[in-house]
C-alpha cells in the first residue's frame, strides 16, 4: 500500500492528522506499506507557532519578528536592506520551525511505537535542501552549491535486528536512498544496482566523491519586479564535486571556486588561485563523471506540468 501525504498551505498539524488516519487504517493490515510524508516546515516564509518564540532574541516579540523582510528577491535587489540583526531574527524563526517540526516527527514515531509498528518499519528522515539566511550574502535555497544548501540531515531507523546502529562517515548522497531501501527489501539485483547512481549505505561500497548540480536559472520574474538591477552573478549554471577534503565548484561564467572543507567548513576562502592543480584534477573528474551519461536526444519527449503542479512548485520556490 502507498500513501503520499503533504500539503504546503495546511502545515504539519494538518499533515499529521492525515498520517494518524492512515496509520490507524494500516494497523490492521498485514501487507507492507510505503508512506511518503512531506513537511514544508522549515520553509520560507517562516511562521513558527508562538510557543516556540523563545528562540527569538529577548528584545523582540513575534509580531516584530514577522516584520523582518523574508522576500529573497527584495534582498537580492538591495543587500543593504538587511542587517545582521535581521538575519539573527530570521535564523531564530528558522530554528523555531525546526523545533516545531521535531515535535511533529516525534508524534509520528510515537504513533508507530504505540501501534507496535515501529520495530518492523524502516523510517527515513531527510530533506531536499538547506537554506541560506544571509550566508554567502544570499537568501533562500538557490543560485549556489555551498554546503549551507547541500548538507542535509539523513537519519535511518531500520527494523529491529536488521542493522547495527552506526554513523556513516563517508560521502553520502540522497541518491543512495533508493538502493538502500531496495536492499532492505531484498529486491536489488546486480543488474538493478548497475543502473543506479547511488549505493546501499550498509554495503562496503564507498563514494570517492559526491556531485551536485544547479541548472541555469530563470531570472525573468526578478527582472520584471526590479528592472535595471544587476544580478548577473546569479545568472549561471553550477556543478560541484566534493571529496572528503575539497569541494570544487564549476561555474558557467568561468568564476570557479575551490574550498578546503576540512580547514574551511563554511566555505569562506576560495583557494583556487593558490591550488590550480587540485582544481584542475577535480574539474577533470567532474567532466569524466558528466561524460559517463548518455545525452538526451532532441526527439526525447519533454514532460509538461499542469498549471496546478506549476503553481505548487512555484509556491515552494522551485519555479520562478
Amino acid at each position: 500500500m502507498a500513501a503520499l501525504l503533504g500539503q504546503r498551505d495546511s502545515g504539519a498539524r494538518f499533515i499529521n492528522r492525515q498520517v494518524r488516519t492512515a496509520l490507524h487504517r494500516l494497523e490492521n493490515h498485514d501487507q507492507p506499506f510505503f508512506m511518503f510524508v512531506h513537511y514544508s516546515e522549515p520553509h520560507a516564509p517562516y511562521h513558527p507557532p508562538r510557543k516556540h518564540n523563545h528562540f527569538l532574541p529577548g528584545c523582540f516579540s513575534c509580531k516584530q519578528a514577522q516584520q523582518v523582510n523574508q522576500d529573497r528577491w527584495l534582498y537580492f535587489a538591495n543587500h543593504e536592506l538587511m542587517t545582521e540583526r535581521d538575519f539573527e531574527i530570521l535564523t531564530a524563526l528558522y530554528d523555531a520551525e525546526l523545533a516545531y517540526l521535531d515535535t511533529r516527527v516525534a508524534q509520528v514515531l510515537g504513533w508507530l511505537k504505540a501501534s507496535n509498528m515501529l520495530d518492523q518499519t524502516m523510517v527515513i528522515i531527510t530533506s531536499d535542501h538547506g537554506e541560506n539566511i544571509g550566508d554567502h550574502n544570499m537568501m533562500g535555497h538557490a543560485y549556489c552549491l555551498y554546503d549551507t544548501l547541500l548538507h542535509v540531515p539523513l537519519i535511518i531507523h531500520y527494523p529491529v535486528g536488521t542493522a547495527t546502529p552506526m554513523r556513516v562517515g563517508h560521502q553520502v548522497q540522497t541518491l543512495d536512498l533508493l538502493p538502500t531501501v531496495l536492499s532492505m527489501l531484498g529486491d536489488i539485483s546486480s543488474e538493478t544496482c548497475g543502473s543506479l547512481q547511488g549505493h546501499d549505505l550498509l554495503s562496503s561500497v564507498r563514494h570517492d566523491f559526491a556531485i551536485a548540480e544547479q541548472a541555469h536559472p530563470d531570472l525573468s520574474t526578478f527582472y520584471k519586479r526590479f528592472p535595471g538591477t544587476d544580478i548577473t552573478r546569479y545568472d549561471r549554471a553550477l556543478r560541484a564535486i566534493r571529496t572528503d577534503q575539497y569541494k570544487y565548484i564549476w561555474a558557467s561564467d568561468g568564476n570557479h571556486e575551490l574550498y578546503d572543507i576540512q580547514e574551511d567548513p563554511h566555505e569562506r576562502c576560495n583557494i583556487i588561485a593558490q591550488n590550480p592543480d587540485i582544481a584542475q584534477e577535480l574539474g577533470q573528474r567532474l567532466t569524466e563523471w558528466q561524460n559517463s551519461f548518455v545525452a538526451a536526444s532532441s526527439s526525447d519527449e519533454i514532460p509538461e506540468f499542469e498549471e496546478e503542479i506549476k503553481a505548487r512548485l512555484r509556491a515552494l520556490g522551485y519555479l520562478e
